[in-house]
């Protein structure tokens, strides 16, 4: 995630390669899922203390594209990601079982 900060500040561009796959692990206990989840959710929030200074700093990209850095890496990510999470595991999943 900082590799896309850094590389959107510097305005590349990026392509999507929708072909590649890759070997995913999900994890084996709830336990498990738990502190996967409170890594994932503590790198970005460091990543965004460490990096909004250099974002609000950058000429080399426009307001609007430091408005889109910021919403797409750090709100979908805190926000909506453990608001889909939340339904997905508590609602989602128990309605699958029990219909």
């Amino acid at each position: 995630m900082d590799l896309a900060v850094r590389a959107s500040l510097r305005g590349w561009c990026f392509v999507y390669a929708g072909d590649l796959t890759m070997r995913n692990e999900p994890p084996s206990t709830f336990k498990a899922y738990r502190y996967q989840q409170q890594r994932w959710s503590c790198g970005p929030a460091n990543l965004f203390r460490k990096v909004l200074p250099e974002i609000l700093r950058s000429d080399r990209v426009s307001p609007w594209k430091k408005l889109h850095l910021l919403y797409a890496f750090f709100f979908v990510r805190k926000v909506v990601a453990h608001l889909v999470t939340f339904l997905f595991y508590c609602i989602v999943i128990p309605a699958c079982v029990l219909v």
